[in-house]
C-alpha cells in the first residue's frame, strides 16, 4: 500500500459524518463495523477505530470488496495511523444464544471496550439499533 492511498477528502468515502460529529463538539469520534454476519457459520467479528481527523482511505469504501492481501495492508495502515481500535468477537455459541443481531452488538460491545481512549461519538455502519450509552449515528 503507498502512502498515496491515504488522502483527504477523496472522491468516495468522506468525512461528512465524522465532521458534522466534530462541529457538534465531540473530539473521539469512533467507527463501527462488523463482519460475519452473513455466514452460516462462524463467529461475528466487530471493530472500533479512532482515526486522526480527515483521515480516509481512498482505496477503500467497503472492507468486503477487497482482496485478503489489501485487507492486510489496510489492517497495516489503519492500526499503524490509529488514534485508538478495537476487535470484538460474539462466538457461534452467543450468536445462537442471542440471534445474529444481539451477537453483532456483543461483538460492537466488546470492541468499544477495548479502545484505550474512550469514545465520545460513534458512528455506526448500518442500523442496527445498538445503544452504548454513548451519542451515535
Amino acid at each position: 500500500m503507498t502512502d498515496d492511498a491515504i488522502g483527504l477528502g477523496a472522491a468516495g468515502p468522506t468525512c461528512d459524518l465524522e465532521e458534522e460529529a466534530r462541529t457538534r463538539g465531540y473530539r473521539r469520534v469512533a467507527g463501527l463495523d462488523e463482519a460475519g454476519r452473513g455466514p452460516l457459520a462462524g463467529p461475528v467479528v466487530g471493530a472500533a477505530v479512532i482515526v486522526p481527523r480527515r483521515f480516509v482511505l481512498r482505496s477503500l469504501d467497503d472492507s468486503k470488496n477487497v482482496s485478503p492481501t489489501q485487507r492486510e495492508e489496510l489492517f497495516s495502515v489503519i492500526t499503524e495511523s490509529a488514534m485508538a481500535w478495537g476487535v470484538g468477537v460474539a462466538s457461534e455459541a452467543e450468536i445462537d444464544s442471542l440471534n445474529v443481531l444481539g451477537a453483532t452488538r456483543l461483538a460492537w460491545q466488546r470492541a468499544v471496550n477495548q479502545l484505550h481512549a474512550p469514545p465520545d461519538f460513534l458512528l455506526i455502519d448500518g442500523h442496527l439499533g445498538a445503544d452504548f450509552g454513548i451519542p451515535h449515528r
